[in-house]
């Protein structure tokens, strides 16, 4: 028999090992599961670090990317941490060959081939790899992977592109969407804005001392490429380069200005608009002044001062315009200023133009020769009853202006046949004389007081350099009988002792002998020729002193007019026809029309392809017709394509070609066919900046100092997309 006592006790025993049991089960699962959780952690804390390797492999591959102009440099191998750019290892020791090294884990990536995926993008995949090492033996116990790609560069669309060149180099700068200031090429006056004058290849940022964003760009419009400047969205004004006149307007001076300092304007105004002129800078502002810094030679300040003796500005000053009127639109200035070696042009918004500053070939168009510091209005136009100006354009020489009729009339020098007429005085400035038959006899020829008679004007009948006088269209000026020495009227016959070229850049030269007009002795009446000598005796100036009308040989041309360019001894215009006629030097080839001849009074037509019609045109010389290497004219067509002629020395033409001249105009390769249609072109020095509709930058042609921004020196006749103008990674997965 067994006891209730022993019964009790026996039954106790099994109940607590089972409770005991169940008990270190509930433990041995709760480490379990703490075990598991930590397990968890530490995978994603590897997963991390492979995460984090991977994408620091994007950031280096983008990198060297925009160090490399988006051209990858390690392609066939891969690119790893502390490696250069080509993919070369740079490991001190084993542990700068990782990003993370510790003794039971290590991190590193590769970066494999580069996908270019043909839209200026490229596409990047980097590996990120973590092992986990025993401590115990070293060796690697497991290893845990992570891919990442990015899409990297594309094109920084630009709002804005300035062009500015010089005869020792050209430059740009694009404003970006970004609303940054890129600039590249010559910076022999430190425009670029560096601190230095060091030449930049790749495009760097124009930064200036101030928080307001940058919202327009100037520089040079013409071939006194010296400054840049740059506007806010506060009316701010900021300059670098060129300062020996004062014309950066911060009240100092300086052969360079290598930082951006402000133009000060007077207390109160905000800055519209800024024209860049050779060695004076005019800031328009918001109320309707302008305001002139720099140079005070032949009055192209403005500010109605005594020009003998002045003295240069470098605190702006302003120009002596009618006192702006919200009442009167011929008080309140347009943005349309043009500015060229000494001379402004401005159009008012009523209509009106006014000019100062030099006048030597008499292009205020009144008659007279006399520079002035005081505005003088030009012609009728914006009068009541007249028509009005609806554009400008000055080449530093000769002036034009496009009225509401769609007419072109110019006044200024027209040796070369620039002023699109046959028609000019022979005038010696030494003496303030004209060249004639002063007489009335049709015989003699000697210098008097110009008067703007027939007697006094003449024709180079065509092109082939005959001087007939307009009193008398059957007689022409001629070395009488071919002894090298006299002049006088006979009936035209076309001998060489008939013909006289223009010649660079203000003579006059017998075809038959080689001599020049001259004025003997200076008396202000001798005609005689003599040998070359380049003195005041031997310059004239092929020039018309009063307003002429563009119409061409014939007096036929009557398209209207829409838009003008011109650079120097030449203009051309673009018609509401879509058409594009030119006149002046052509010894290029640069009208597009085949033919290429330093006298051209008569219109020459760009043959466009059929069915094609311009809607923009671009016009860029230089002042030397016998050096034709950067003398062009370029067309934007209605399919959104730029069509060019003239030089092709350096490629500028960007048809994957060079050539000495080509007078048939050639198609730029790529635009228009990618990256959207050309909507600007601005070329000069052998040099092509083009922008598209989706905001693309092209350079073609001459890079002797890196104007094409691509990283190099090397010309290029295929058009560059801005190798240097992406972004960083846009997007990664």
């Amino acid at each position: 028999m067994i006891s209730r006592g022993a019964a009790r006790s026996g039954f106790a025993l099994p109940t607590i090992v089972i409770s005991t049991v169940i008990l270190f089960m509930v433990l041995v699962a709760a480490m379990s599961s703490v075990t598991s959780t930590n397990l968890a952690l530490d995978e994603q804390y590897y997963q991390q670090l492979a995460k984090d390797a991977a994408e620091s492999g994007i950031t280096q591959a983008t990198e060297c990317l925009q160090i490399n102009g988006y051209v990858s440099t390690w392609n066939g191998t891969y690119l790893r941490p502390h490696s250069k750019c080509a993919g070369a290892p740079l490991c001190i020791d084993q542990a700068s060959c990782f990003t993370i090294y510790t003794p039971t884990y290590r991190a590193r990536y590769y970066v494999g081939d580069v996908t270019n995926n043909g839209d200026g993008t490229m596409t990047l995949s980097s590996t990120g790899v973590v092992t986990l090492i025993r401590t115990s033996t070293g060796a690697i116990w497991k290893t845990i992977n992570y891919q990442s790609k990015a899409v990297v560069g594309g094109q920084i669309k630009s709002q804005v592109t300035t062009f500015g060149y010089n005869s020792l180099g050209a430059f740009y700068g694009t404003l970006g969407g970004d609303g940054r200031l890129r600039v590249a090429g010559y910076n022999g006056q430190g425009q670029l804005g560096t601190g230095n004058t060091t030449n930049q290849v790749v495009p760097v940022v124009y930064t200036i001392p101030s928080t307001s964003p940058i919202v327009n760009v100037y520089s040079n419009a013409s071939s006194s490429g010296h400054t840049l400047f740059a506007l806010t969205a506060a009316g701010e004004v900021y300059g670098t380069g060129m300062n020996s006149s004062g014309q950066l307007g911060n009240g100092t001076v300086s052969a360079t200005q290598t930082t951006p300092v402000k133009y000060n304007l007077p207390a109160g105004k905000n800055a519209r608009s800024v024209v860049a002129a050779n060695m004076a800078t005019y800031v328009i502002t918001t109320d309707g002044n302008v305001y002139a810094a720099g140079q005070c030679a032949s009055g192209m300040l403005g500010s109605n001062y005594t020009i003998a003796g002045c003295s240069n500005q470098s605190t702006p000053v302003r120009v002596n315009l009618p006192t702006p009127n919200v009442a009167d639109p011929n008080t309140l200035p347009t943005d349309d200023l043009a500015s060229d070696y000494l001379g402004v042009f401005l159009r008012m918004q009523g209509g009106r133009v006014y000019g100062w500053g030099i006048n030597e070939y008499g292009q205020f168009g009144n008659g007279t020769r006399t520079a002035s510091s005081t505005p003088v209005q030009i012609g009728l136009y914006g009068n009541a009853g007249q028509p009005t100006a609806t554009d400008v354009a000055y080449d530093g020489n000769t002036a034009y202006i496009l009225d509401s009729n769609g007419a072109v009339y110019s006044a200024g020098r027209n040796n070369f046949g620039q002023s699109g007429i046959d028609k000019m005085s022979l005038y010696l400035p030494s003496l303030d004389k004209c060249l004639g038959n002063n007489n009335s006899d049709n015989v003699t020829i000697t210098f008097a007081a110009c008067n703007g008679s027939t007697r006094q004007l003449w024709s180079a009948n065509n092109n082939n350099a005959l001087l007939y006088m307009m009193a008398d269209t059957t007689r022409c000026l001629e070395n009488t009988s071919g002894d090298g020495y006299s002049l006088a009227l006979n009936a035209c016959n076309a001998i060489d002792a008939q013909r006289f070229d223009p010649t660079y850049p203000h003579f006059f030269r017998n075809r038959l002998n080689g001599k020049y007009i001259d004025n003997e002795a200076g008396n202000g009446v001798t005609a005689k020729l003599y040998a070359p000598s380049g003195t005041g005796n031997q310059i004239i100036h092929g020039s018309n002193a009063a307003l002429v009308r563009f119409s061409g040989y014939a007096d036929t041309f009557n398209d209207k007019v829409i838009k003008m360019s011109t650079d120097q001894w030449n203009v051309s215009v673009l018609t509401e026809r879509g058409e594009v006629w030119s006149a002046g030097a052509n010894t290029s080839g640069m009208f597009g029309d085949g033919t290429q001849a330093g006298y051209n009074p008569y219109l020459r037509k760009f043959a466009l392809p059929a069915g094609v019609h311009a809607v923009d045109l671009y016009n860029t010389y230089t002042g030397d017709p016998s050096t034709t290497q950067w003398h062009n004219l370029f067309v934007i067509g209605d399919d959104g394509k730029v069509y060019g002629a003239g030089s092709n020395v350096f490629g500028q033409l960007g048809n994957g070609a060079t050539a000495a001249t080509v007078s048939t105009p050639v198609v730029m390769n790529t635009i228009g066919t990618v990256n959207g249609r050309a909507v600007s072109v601005q070329a000069g020095l052998g040099t092509t900046i083009v922008r598209t509709s989706s905001g693309a930058t092209y350079t073609v042609g001459n890079n002797s100092v890196g104007q094409l921004g691509d990283g190099t020196t090397t010309n290029s006749s295929v058009p560059i997309l801005g190798k240097f103008l992406n972004g960083q990674a846009a997007t990664t997965y």
